[in-house]
């Protein structure tokens, strides 16, 4: 049996071969991506993204443990009070198990934020996933973005206040795309830019 160390540096070069082999290829509406691609290269403790790496509504991904302040954050979001589900008896039906938290390093400080993706059906469905993105920070984590719902995000190798600039592929195959402006992150239109 391989060491820790071995595993993850294995695990870590087959997914950035597998980023290298999709690289040039765009986000497709059509034929949705191999569960592959929920295994980005930046995903990995502490690694900066250096290229671009990306998450798949729905694909088979370990979970990190969401701390108490973002899951206190997404029990009160819109998205879940709104749903049949969310709410029982007046107060928020929110569990742990209604997301999955990807970690990776936006802003290349050496900590990992919360990329946090929709797995239960409010949050969830055929047209992808509602997705939220967290900073850590000293004093606790601070939400950058809501996305809303898309199939796929993308975290791009280029970076706007330090922050990686993001493509979210929405279900009707629109690319949106999202920067930071210092403070949040911002969504603009593809074809907007």
């Amino acid at each position: 049996m391989r060491p820790p160390r071995a595993r993850l540096a294995a695990l870590l070069c087959a997914g950035l071969a597998l980023a290298g082999c999709d690289r040039a290829a765009p986000l497709a509406a059509s034929a949705g991506p191999p569960a592959t691609d929920a295994v980005a290269p930046a995903a990995a403790a502490g690694a900066p993204v250096a290229a671009a790496a990306r998450f798949v509504a729905g694909a088979p991904a370990q979970a990190a443990s969401l701390p108490d302040d973002i899951l206190r954050g997404l029990s009160t979001d819109d998205r879940v009070l709104d749903c049949d589900e969310g709410l029982v008896d007046g107060r928020s039906a929110f569990a742990p198990g209604w997301v999955l938290a990807h970690r990776v390093d936006l802003d290349a400080d050496g900590r990992d934020d919360w990329l946090v993706e929709g797995r239960h059906r409010c949050l969830a469905g055929t047209d992808g996933a509602d997705w939220w993105l967290y900073a850590e920070a000293d004093a606790g984590r601070r939400l950058l973005l809501a996305a809303g719902r898309a199939t796929a995000v993308e975290l791009l190798p280029s970076r706007s206040h330090g922050f990686s600039d993001m493509r979210l592929l929405r279900g009707d195959g629109v690319d949106v795309h999202a920067r930071s402006d210092g403070s949040v992150y911002v969504l603009a239109a593809a074809d907007a830019e």
